[in-house]
C-alpha cells in the first residue's frame, strides 16, 4: 500500500510542478542565495544529468556550497538503482 501511496503522491506533485519545473530557466534566474546550497548527486542519474547539475551548481553563488557525486548510483523518480 505505501508504494501505491507513494505512486499517486509522486504523480500528484510531479503533475502540479512539471510546467514550472520544464519552462523556469534557473542559471538565468536562480543564482544568488543567501543560504548553504548543497547537491548531492548520482553519477548516472536519469533526469538531472551530472553535467547540467555541476554546469549550474558552478554559477551558483552562495555563503558555502558543496556538490557531491554519488558513484555507482542512478537516483530515479520511482526507485535507487545500486550499479555494481
Amino acid at each position: 500500500m505505501r508504494l501505491v501511496a507513494g505512486f499517486v503522491a509522486g504523480n500528484a506533485s510531479g503533475a502540479a510542478l512539471i510546467g514550472s519545473t520544464v519552462t523556469t530557466d534557473l542559471p538565468a534566474t536562480a543564482t544568488n542565495f543567501k543560504i548553504p546550497y548543497y547537491i548531492i548527486q548520482g553519477r548516472d542519474d536519469l533526469f538531472a544529468p551530472t553535467p547540467l547539475a555541476k554546469a549550474y551548481f558552478d554559477k551558483v553563488s552562495a555563503p558555502k556550497k558543496q556538490f557531491v557525486i554519488i558513484e555507482d548510483e542512478v537516483i530515479s523518480r520511482w526507485r535507487r538503482i545500486r550499479r555494481t
